[in-house]
């Protein structure tokens, strides 16, 4: 019987899927004609307190694929208010988790322009102290920021995730951080606000500049040069950086997804699959997880494993960015392990 080994890998773009695209799967353009039916919109809503309707600023509201793929992560603005990237029709699950407030969750269908309205009202999780103010939800650290300062974070939050303009973002952060230098958390959005506009350099220098102000307390910027470099190809500098975010950090999943990103690029692929395992117990339901997997699998000539990833994948998120060429990884899999007689093999 015909073995794995002769069959040809998932392209690379596929092999080295980087975290930080995940909000680009089921991206579409909202212009064009056609039936209003067919064309991308948005999730549109804002978030107030149930027991005093106060409106909740700079709160992220995260939006999945019933399959548990996450496509978009948007922050509600100074009214409490947010919008989403424009998303392909079909069922979709909005996110918002807040300490202090029972997690909001709600299946919604959206079916084209123009798109969905949500009014969220967050319950105050039982035994909480009473909430006084909309910006309750925000950390302590920000809270003692000086009131200039949480404005510029606040406006700077608003252009790089509402307003989608990175460029428009960076001056807010930097003024944050006049007025604070010690607040790690406005040169990790400057990083992010720089790797979205291509400069990565700079980029790496904000995330370096953030770990080393957090005195090394902070496992974000580890993560995302993690996988910055793992989509450079920069393998061997992505692997202690994934780690150093797990020591910060043990039950990350994005640490974990890296760490099996890098070790893979690296070439070590036993290593690659135990991390990627310690991903799965964490986030079970993270459809490109599995074509990780399929990769790591095809490596170790795991026939049935290889097929039971894809499976896994395609049930997740059948419609998604990497769905047709799972599909016919797939078929040519089951063709090679002697399941189909009448599959052609894929043209390369």
């Amino acid at each position: 019987m015909p073995r794995l080994g002769r069959i040809a890998g998932l392209p690379a773009a596929l092999l080295l899927l980087a975290a930080a695209s995940s909000a680009q799967i089921l991206n579409g353009s909202a212009s064009g004609g056609g039936n209003p039916l067919k064309v991308p919109a948005p999730v549109i809503g804002t978030v107030r307190t149930q027991d005093g309707n106060l409106e909740m600023r700079t709160i992220k509201v995260e939006i999945w694929t019933v399959g548990g793929t996450p496509v978009d992560t948007a922050y509600t603005d100074s009214k409490g208010s947010f919008i989403s990237m424009a998303l392909n029709p079909g069922e979709y699950i909005v996110k918002v988790k807040v300490d202090g407030f029972e997690e909001y969750r709600e299946e919604v269908t959206l079916m084209g322009r123009p798109g969905v309205t949500l009014y969220i009202m967050l319950k105050k999780a039982r035994g909480e102290f009473n909430t006084t103010a909309p910006g309750n939800a925000i950390s302590a650290r920000e809270l003692s920021l000086p009131q200039k300062a949480q404005d510029e974070f606040h406006k700077g939050q608003e252009a790089l995730f509402t307003r989608r303009n990175p460029a428009e973002a960076i001056p807010s952060f930097e003024r944050v951080i006049e007025m604070a230098p010690d607040f790690y958390e406005a040169y990790y959005y400057v990083g992010v606000s720089q790797m979205k506009l291509g400069q990565f350099a700079d980029a790496e220098a904000s995330y370096r500049k953030s770990l080393a102000v957090s005195q090394d307390h902070f496992a974000e910027p580890c993560i995302t040069l993690a996988s910055m470099f793992a989509d450079q190809r920069r393998f061997v500098e992505a692997e202690p950086l994934a780690r150093q975010g797990l020591q910060i950090s043990p039950d990350s999943f994005r640490g974990h997804y890296e760490l099996a990103r890098a070790l893979l690029g690296e070439g070590r692929v036993a290593d690659a699959e135990l991390s990627a395992m310690e991903a799965q117990k964490r986030q079970p339901k993270f459809a490109r997880l599995y074509v990780l997997l399929a990769n790591i699998h095809i490596k170790q000539k795991k026939d049935e494993a290889v097929l039971d990833d894809l499976n896994n994948y395609l049930k997740l998120d059948p419609t998604g960015q990497y769905s047709e060429q799972v599909k016919q990884l797939k078929e040519k899999t089951e063709l090679a392990l002697g399941r189909s007689s009448t599959v052609p093999p894929i043209q390369q």
